[in-house]
């Protein structure tokens, strides 16, 4: 277990893995106390966003006596342009105070030190106190590089903008990248300087990064680097992408539909079915005319009833039938 960033008590669970089917795994719980020889409060320090040039940021550790008995702290030697320490006695053996300055120089990109202290207790005879602080840069450029694509025309352009955040404002005398097919040009708005990459004939896609040197005159910055960057436009889909998608088997076809008959046709179409529908209409007319014409069957009387005229019609219904 690593107790470097514990302080007091802590509780921590310890997950143990048996071959137990009925009980693979089992929780533990580690309850414990860190000892300290020398205790620091804060136990690091930060002096947050500073800016070159200002005044001396201050900050103050109490050094206590801790669970090893007194403490006789001295501070060792560090090597730092921008942080300078002080160890005062306050209680003999038993409570100290380490006043931390930190001064940002113009040349200055940030502060990241240890302090290492002797505590004089044999347990834990040296302990440590992280110091940091954050250093806006002296110029900012904004994007902080620029991106041209591979297949750029002519006309393609893109712009960065220079702000001094500090001993501003400056001027920038001049600008130029050493590749060719780009060119550079530069343009004050409103105490800001603006840089423009442009891309002319002859162009042509490069892999290494690429840099704009902007010249200015200010002497703790006199060179602005921007770095410019060759990106590949890619398309979402390509015919070989589209080559490679295609199933090894084909989906079945689908069914023809065909398209419903026209309800009107051509003149010549119209005349044929009319004449057909007449033809029929004749057809059934003289059927139904015959028919009609047709003699009567006279209906004849059962024989043996006596009926003289049934006898008589009989042979001549025979006849016509």
């Amino acid at each position: 277990m690593n107790c470097h960033k514990l302080n007091g008590a802590f509780k921590k669970t310890i997950t143990v893995q048996t071959n137990d089917p009925k009980h693979q795994t089992v929780q533990l719980v580690c309850d414990g106390q860190i000892l300290e020889s020398i205790k620091m409060k804060p136990n690091r320090v930060f002096f947050g966003r500073m800016s070159r040039g200002g005044e001396a940021v201050e900050r103050t550790v109490q050094l206590e006596k801790g669970d090893a008995g007194p403490i006789t702290p001295k501070l060792k030697p560090f090597q730092s342009d921008e942080v300078t320490a002080e160890l005062k006695e306050v209680v003999p053996h038993e409570r100290y105070e380490l006043v931390v300055r930190g001064k940002v120089k113009p040349s200055s990109t940030r502060i990241n030190t240890v302090l290492k202290i002797e505590t004089g207790v044999e347990a834990e005879p040296e302990a440590e106190l992280r110091v940091y602080g954050m250093i806006p840069p002296r110029v900012t450029v904004s994007p902080s590089r620029l991106s041209i694509p591979t297949d750029a025309p002519a006309s393609w352009s893109q712009s960065a903008t220079l702000i001094w955040n500090e001993g501003g404002p400056h001027d920038v005398l001049s600008a130029e990248i050493d590749y060719p097919g780009l060119e550079v040009e530069t343009r004050e708005i409103n105490d800001r300087w603006m840089v423009t990459l442009k891309a002319t004939e002859g162009f042509e896609p490069f892999r290494a990064t690429k840099r704009i040197a902007v010249k200015t005159d200010d002497e703790d910055m006199p060179v602005v680097q921007i770095p410019v960057m060759c990106r590949r436009i890619r398309s979402n889909r390509t015919s070989s992408n589209i080559e490679r998608r295609v199933p090894v088997h084909r989906a079945p076809a689908a069914p023809v539909r065909r398209a419903p008959a026209a309800r009107t046709g051509s003149a010549e179409a119209s005349k044929s079915v009319d004449a057909e529908a007449k033809r029929t209409s004749d057809d059934a007319e003289k059927v139904n005319a015959k028919k009609a014409d047709a003699p009567q069957k006279p209906r004849v009387k059962a024989a043996g009833t006596g009926d003289e005229d049934a006898k008589q019609a009989q042979p001549a219904a025979d006849k016509d039938t």
